[in-house]
Order: C-alpha cells, then structure tokens, then sequence
C-alpha cells in the first residue's frame, strides 16, 4: 500500500477535498472519495489488477494510476459537471444493485438444490456510492467524461461585449460598455475584473481597470492621445475564474 494524493479545490463557492488512496493488494483497487463539508459526496472505486504481475503490483505503475484518477476527478469538478459525474455513478451502483439480488437469488437457488456450498459475503470496508460495475458500463462512464472535458476546453466560461462609437478617432473621448455574461444562461456576471490599455506608437500606454456591477456592466471613458501617423489600439481583457477573454479595437489617426 503507498500513500495517497489530497487536494482541495475550490469551485463555485464551494471547496471540495479530493482523497485517493490505495485499498491494498486484499482487494486490489483504488479509491477516490470526494468530501463537501465534510461530509461525502461520492467514491469512485476502480480495480488494478490489470497492473498485478506474479500477484505483486509495481508501485511506481500504480502511483501513476493512482495520479491519473485523481487528476480526472480534479478536471470534473473544474469543468462544473460533477452533479453529471455523481448521477452516472448513481446509476451504475442501481445496476450493480439489479446484478447483485440476481446473483443473491441465484446462490440461493444453488444452495437449496445441494449444487454447492453456502457462499458467505462480507461487506466492504469501505462505503462508497458505487460499488463494482461491469467492464462496459465503467467503459461508458469514461466515455462520458472524456466527451464532457472535451466539451468544456472547447465552451467558454463567459461572453464579452463592447459597445462605444462606431470609429474611434484620435484625439477624441469615447464612452466603452463592456458587457459579460455567462455563456451558459446569459446572465449578467458581476464583479469580473476588466482592464482597458490603449497603446500606440507615439504615445506611452494608458491603462485604466475595474469590476463589472450587478448588471454585468463596466463603463469607462477614455481618451485617445493626438496622432496622425502611425497606429494604435485598444485593448481590453475580461478575467473571471481564472479564465480570460481579450478583444482588440482599433483606433483611427486623426485627419
């Protein structure tokens, strides 16, 4: 048995602590509990035996399979689909519990024909939410999350907008509105941390900053330094959960 991983993260008002741990060669499975509150929100268990040879494990194979859970449950919570996650665990445990009172009924049937001995069963150590699932449900669960990770490096957290005048010239102030809100609800997101440089060739950069309010919303007006050759722009970046957002607009010389 080798030590475990422990790790907390932080996630929409939230702090889930993250536990893996080897179960031992007794049982030859890992295990990962996800606390909230202290209490448990789920456990996904998952056998190595794949990795046994001679009916010894390779540490360093299994810290790396070990690592690899923990990781993926990690990269559940920050993708925001862990109720999702829960809910196919939930439904795996349902249809282990179908298989489960089959084979019960079975044993029992066996037993009353004199086919074989008692089988006697002893209750795991450790109360998980899932228990064992077949090969091709655990292979489904996979699927899923991997399709659910992908879905979210591709999905953005927020939308930025900007509203001001149609050309922004040289020389002249200029109102900006820039709007966030999430990509999922289009609610407006308050307090995401806005900053506005403006940067040209002949000119030192200006930077100005703030927070949206509760409507989503960061009013700024700037003024552009005198130019009329050359370029310049503005830049502006949205931050918000460790996620960030830029666009660019550009700024016309003066005539």
């Amino acid at each position: 048995m080798i030590t475990g991983y422990n790790d907390d993260i932080n996630y929409n008002n939230a702090v889930y602590h993250i536990q893996t741990e080897d179960m031992g060669l007794k049982y030859k499975k890992i295990v990962t509990h996800v606390f909230i509150g202290g209490a448990i929100l789920f456990s996904k268990k998952t056998s190595y035996e794949h990795l046994l040879e001679n009916d010894e494990i390779d540490d360093r194979k299994l810290r790396i399979f070990m690592n690899d859970q923990h990781k993926m449950i990690i990269k559940i919570i920050k993708s925001g689909k862990i109720e999702y996650f829960k809910k196919k665990l939930d439904e795996s445990e349902g249809k282990e519990k179908e298989k489960a009172i089959r084979t019960e009924k079975t044993e029992k049937t066996k037993v009353k024909n004199n086919d074989v001995k008692k089988v006697e069963t002893k209750a795991p150590d450790v109360i998980v939410i899932k228990t064992d699932v077949e090969e091709e449900e655990d292979e489904t669960i996979k699927t899923s999350i991997k399709h659910l990770l992908k879905e979210n490096e591709d999905k953005k957290l927020f939308n930025l907008s900007v509203k001001g005048s149609a050309e922004i010239i040289a020389g002249e102030p200029v109102v900006l509105k820039i709007g966030i809100e999430d990509s999922d609800n289009q609610k407006p997101l308050k307090g995401v941390k806005i900053s506005i440089k403006v940067v040209g060739l002949t000119f030192r950069p200006a930077v100005y900053s703030g927070e949206t309010n509760e409507n989503g919303i960061y009013t700024r007006e700037i003024t552009i330094p005198s130019f009329t050759k050359g370029t310049a722009a503005i830049l502006i970046k949205a931050e918000y959960k460790g996620e960030t957002e830029e666009k660019v607009i550009k700024v016309t010389p003066q005539n």
